[in-house]
């Protein structure tokens, strides 16, 4: 292992975490990708998380508001968290700060108010597609029946 390599590596970390902030997993998979020796990466890694420029609790956080603001559901957060490496609970309050029911049901009501009510089995399709962005069945289904009821009562109003 060079000195050359050891600062080459951490180059590219750097550059890499200018572009957007990355888990130290992350991290690890791309350099060991690009090619760079394992101890390399140890050192280049351990340099940026003694700067701060690797953190991932900071990850974590940032990674979870922003998934949230999308709609996304507490399942599908956690599922993307693991296969970044990462530990949700490394965020104080977690889950309790990001996800509540009635948190969750307005997001997901927000994410079904977008979508056209499907001819057949709209309620079906409502709860999977709710459910595949990580909301639980509980919260799916109830988002569901208020939407089709909605809908119902908005039909009503025009006859």
């Amino acid at each position: 292992m060079s000195k050359l390599e050891e600062q080459q590596c951490f180059a590219v970390l750097t550059e890499m975490l200018s572009r957007r902030d990355h888990s130290v997993h992350e991290a690890r998979e791309k350099l060991l990708f690009t090619g760079f020796k394992p101890g390399s990466i140890d050192l280049a890694i351990a340099k940026a998380e003694n700067l701060r420029y690797l953190d991932d609790a900071r990850f974590t956080e940032a990674f979870i508001e922003e998934r949230v603001r999308r709609g996304w559901g507490r399942r599908k957060v956690e599922l993307e968290l693991s296969r970044r490496g990462v530990d949700p609970s490394l965020v104080e309050g977690w889950p309790e700060r990001f996800f509540s029911h009635d948190s969750d049901l307005e997001r997901a009501l927000a994410a079904l108010s977008k979508k056209s009510i499907p001819t057949q089995n709209g309620y079906q399709k409502f709860v999977r597609h709710l459910m595949g962005k990580g909301f639980s069945y509980d919260v799916a289904s109830e988002a569901a029946k208020r939407r089709m009821s909605d809908a119902a009562d908005g039909l009503s109003g025009i006859l």
